[in-house]
Formats: C-alpha cells, structure tokens, sequence
C-alpha cells in the first residue's frame, strides 16, 4: 500500500471565512499534534469544521526503520530511533467520528525449509503518554498466522491490519473492532476476520488541542533463527 499523498495547497469552494462552504480542505504534511491533520469536509455557519474525511500519515516526516530481529518488534523511526508514533488529531476532530487507523507492509525470510509465524500488531496509549508500547497496549491483535516454507529463495509476507474506532470526551472510551488481510510467504491470500479490539483506551478527551491518542506499529514473529528476516513498515495513518 502506498503512502498518502503529501498535499501542499489549500482548496475552498465556497466563502473562504465558513458559512456552508461546499469543500474545504486544509492540508497538513506531516504526522504531528496539528489539530485537524488533513482534512475534507465544510465549515458551518458557526465556523466549526464538519469533516466527511481525514487522514494523518503517520510516514509523512520519515520513514520507519527496517526490523531485523528474528522475533520482530515495534517499528522505529528511522532518523532519530525512537518508536514511531502516529498521534490522532485533538479539538473535536474525532469527537464521536469514527476513524480507522491502518498500517500495512511485508515481512521477509531467507530461504530454506522452515515454518513461521507472523502477528502484525497495532498498539494504543493516550496521546500524552511517553512510555514505549508493550503488548498490554495492543489494540489490534488477532492469532499469528502459521506457515511452513520450503524456498531456495527468500520468500515475503505481505500484510495489512486496521482497528475501527469511535469515543466520546463524556465516556473517555476509544474501541471498536478490527479487521486485517495477508498474502502469506507461499502466495496464500488470507483474511483476518471481524473481531472486537482489545486493550481499548479509557480517559481519553477529544475536545481539546492535545491528540486524544497515538498509535504504533509492530510484527511479532517466529523463525528459526539461521533465517534471514526483515519487517517492512509501507503505510501508517489514521483517516475518517
């Protein structure tokens, strides 16, 4: 899956001060604490933005860092190698609008005969949280998929995993459910099915300029350890 778009103009079709506007974008190139991220919608009589889509990218900055470990792990940015975190827009943004957060990308293996497992994972702490993602963090965690390989050439596993969700500043819940999709390392095209997120958020205030949320990316695996491997990450962003 590609990466977003990077948007570098802003687009008005109707008064530019608000009012019943009929599209109004507002770009932002980055995955940052910007409070709207990229934005399509109209802008009310009362000036308050009415969003029909947004999308923040998570990769818009850098790109993250290769994994390595045989075992995977969470991906890291790949200039200052810090955990990637894609942060959900604060000021009502996502104010009971649901959003999905996705993240999709390939895990590569030498050759040989062996079998392996691969389990993407999205994780989720509140916004202002600095603390590294654990597994009690995973919102998105469906069964590892297991797959016996016989290759004199390395093989990939393509992947891609998204949480829906929904909350409100009254409750402070964030939660929903998940789905995923794979092509595994023999070409096998498989689905993750519906199911009710896990580890969902609770405290979490959507209505003020501080992001509500951040989310991070990771694949656990299993290999056997004479096997080459490395984890992608191609796309991680948040749209509504």
């Amino acid at each position: 899956m590609a990466q977003q778009p990077q948007p570098t103009s802003q687009l008005v079709l109707g008064p530019a001060n608000g009012g019943g506007d009929i599209i109004h974008f507002i770009p932002t190139n980055a995955n940052v604490t910007a409070p709207n991220g990229n934005f399509l919608g109209w802008i009310d009589n009362n000036n308050a933005r009415e969003g029909v889509q947004g999308v923040t990218n998570g990769l818009a900055n850098n790109p993250a860092a290769t994994v390595t470990a045989a075992t995977g792990g969470i991906f890291q940015n790949s200039v200052v190698a810090t955990q990637l975190n894609l942060y959900a827009p604060g000021n009502s943004r996502y104010e009971q609008l649901p959003f999905t957060v996705k993240a999709a990308g390939y895990v590569q293996m030498g050759a040989g005969t062996y079998t392996a497992t691969v389990q993407p994972l999205i994780y989720a702490l509140i916004g202002t949280n600095t603390a590294a993602a654990v597994a009690a963090n995973a919102i998105y965690s469906a069964a590892a998929i297991s797959v016996t390989v016989s290759s004199a050439t390395a093989k990939q596993y393509t992947w891609e995993a998204e949480v829906n969700l929904i909350g409100d500043s009254v409750s402070g819940h964030c939660g929903g459910f998940i789905q995923g999709r794979y092509v595994d390392f023999n070409g096998t095209n498989g689905f993750t099915a519906l199911a009710i997120s896990t580890n969902n958020l609770t405290g979490v205030i959507y209505n003020t300029a501080t992001p509500p949320a951040l989310f991070a990316a990771g694949v656990t695996l299993t290999n056997p350890s004479s096997v080459a491997v490395a984890s992608v990450l191609g796309s991680f962003f948040i749209e509504s």
